[in-house]
Parts: C-alpha cells; structure tokens; sequence
C-alpha cells in the first residue's frame, strides 16, 4: 500500500456546523470525555466533503453509508503544520469498539491557536482487517514513535497501513 494522505481545508460552513453539534457531551464514551466532539464532526465534514457519495447518517454506530457498508470516521488533532508521516497511528479507543460498523476512516485537525485551517485524510480499512493489524496499547504507554502517552486502553495502526480513502 501506499501512504496517499489527501489535505483538505476546513471550510467555514464546516465549523459552523461543528460549533451547532457540539453540545460537549454528544459522545461522553469519548476517551477526551466528550472534549474532542468539535475535531471529530470536522474529521466527518471533510471526509464527506471529499466523499460525497458517503451518506452522512451520524448514527451512534457509524458516520456514513456507502453502498451497503457502514464507515466510522475517527478524528485526532494536531498543533504541528505539517502532514503527518506515515509511521504516526491511528487509534480507536476500547470504549468505541461496541460501534457495528465495517470500515474506519482516519483523520487528523490541525489546530492553530484558535483556528482549524485544515486536515488530512488519512486512509481507511475494514474493522475486519484493523482488528487483525492493529496493536493493543495500555492506558500509560507510548502510541508510537510521537512520545504521545495514551490516556485510555486503544487499538493503533500505522498511517502508512490504511488504503487511500478514494480506493475504499
């Protein structure tokens, strides 16, 4: 696989609707407590915004439907400008492993003070073939080579691990 992570830029509209959902305790299951709604309605709107034959459904399980499979968006921020490497992970959170979906799609903010001026796609895979590649970490260790603590018990894999979003 190749690592083909697709830069969009946050449109206003996005924020707008982001800001409109956020009620800080639309997912209380999040492992920020509810905090990191904001970042993860961005991470759906810019993944619509590149897929708009995903139907946006917001479901408890599952963000979209795209023909008859369910995608679960995931979302992290950054403060860092750049586009993150390949050997950053991915994460989904114990507490999220209930959702029935069939593939996740990984996405990263970036944060500039108080701006979101855009975010990447990373890439995507089946809950199947996750499960199967990902590493368990433990509340306390390091998720990769970013010196990053986890704060909860997740699954992680590697960026460069994901298909491109356009070949899902």
């Amino acid at each position: 696989m190749s690592y083909d992570p697709i830069k969009v830029l946050v449109k206003q509209y996005m924020i707008e609707k982001a800001i409109a959902r956020d009620k800080g305790k639309y997912n209380d299951r999040s492992f920020m407590d509810g905090k990191g709604n904001f970042v993860g309605f961005l991470g759906e709107y810019i993944t619509h915004y590149v897929r708009p034959d995903f139907k946006h459904v917001d479901t408890f399980n599952y963000d979209f439907i795209w023909r008859d499979k369910t995608i679960d968006a995931k979302t992290k921020h950054q403060t860092v400008e750049y586009t993150p490497p390949g050997y950053w992970e991915a994460s989904v959170d114990v507490n999220s492993m209930h959702q029935e979906t069939d593939y996740y799609i990984f996405c990263r903010i970036y944060k500039n003070g108080d701006q979101w001026p855009y975010g990447w796609i990373l890439g995507g895979i089946s809950k199947e073939a996750f499960l199967c590649k990902s590493r368990k970490l433990q509340e306390g260790e390091q998720d990769g080579d970013n010196g990053y603590i986890v704060k909860h018990d997740c699954y992680n894999i590697r960026y460069d691990q994901l298909r491109p979003i356009k070949r899902i």
